[in-house]
């Protein structure tokens, strides 16, 4: 089917039916098409084929399929943007033009340490699934690719956390490259497939596996600064009452460590503090995290 030319005699002059001429296309498409994405569907339009808009025969058009031609093309470019996309989808895009827009790239701010964490996550899982079905010359590009990225978004970064997390994440890929490729030149080291980014275990001398998420949470909810000396008291306490912080650790050596992990952050000494519903709301919140590992 010639979704394109389909799409175009269906379309009104004013656009207004495309929603619906979309959905309709899509559902016989995909009825059609067992098995398949949305993503594939929306590919599926070929402006290669005669409807390039820089090289489009004019004369073969009217001047309203033109306009409707330009204004589908949008719209099917804003659709790509909203789908979710399988991982299928991912190795499907990079299969086919070596590209895969995992990183949005930008300067991370205090609050956004767990939504990092989260994105590193997430597309472990699309670097595995990808990684898994490429032939062993293409796994070294796309390792590469992928590494590119991880040092174009530390490069970006200002404070150390999301500098050392990326630089724990791009270790990590190389990691799981070497443990992975079955290449004679990796071939004494085939192990049975690990996970990308499982371990991001910053500052693990102080703060038992992952529970440093934890910590950066509430530091994030509780917006620490000079002045937070109750919620600084609390926030140790507690998580040293619950194995989270390491029993050795002690608190003029964790002050410390505030002072040198975040930009010279100075907090003297703490206060006594109560723990109050709001605390604990955000310390539970800030537990859930954990989960993830």
């Amino acid at each position: 089917m010639d979704l394109i030319r389909t799409a175009l005699n269906q379309l009104k002059i004013d656009f207004s039916n495309i929603d619906e001429i979309y959905s309709g296309l899509k559902s016989d498409w995909l009825e059609s098409n067992i098995g398949r994405t949305e993503i594939e569907f929306i590919d599926s339009f070929d402006f290669t084929k005669g409807y390039d808009i820089d090289s489009i025969d004019e004369n073969e058009f009217t001047k309203d399929e033109l306009e409707s031609l330009e204004r589908l093309s949008i719209y099917l470019g804003k659709k790509v943007s909203i789908v979710n996309w399988t991982k299928q989808d991912y190795l499907n895009r990079y299969v086919k033009d070596r590209s895969f827009g995992f990183f949005f790239f930008k300067v991370y701010k205090n609050q956004d340490f767990s939504i990092l964490v989260k994105t590193l996550k997430d597309y472990r899982e699309h670097y595995n699934f990808i990684f898994q079905h490429l032939s062993e010359e293409d796994k070294i590009e796309f390792k590469n690719d992928f590494c590119d990225q991880l040092t174009r978004l530390k490069q970006s970064q200002t404070q150390s956390k999301f500098i050392e997390l990326l630089d724990i994440a791009h270790n990590s890929v190389n990691e799981h490259y070497l443990l992975n490729a079955s290449s004679e030149i990796f071939a004494e080291s085939i192990q049975p497939e690990t996970p990308i980014l499982d371990k991001i275990e910053l500052y693990n001398h102080i703060f038992r596996d992952n529970a440093f998420v934890v910590w950066q949470s509430m530091f994030d909810d509780f917006q620490i600064n000079e002045s937070s000396r109750t919620d600084i008291k609390f926030m140790f306490e507690i998580m040293k009452n619950d194995g989270l912080i390491f029993p050795t650790v002690k608190q003029n050596d964790f002050l410390k460590w505030i002072t040198n992990t975040y930009d010279g952050l100075i907090i003297e000494k703490t206060s006594n503090y109560s723990k109050t519903k709001e605390r604990l709301v955000i310390y539970n919140k800030a537990k859930i995290l954990l989960q993830a590992y």
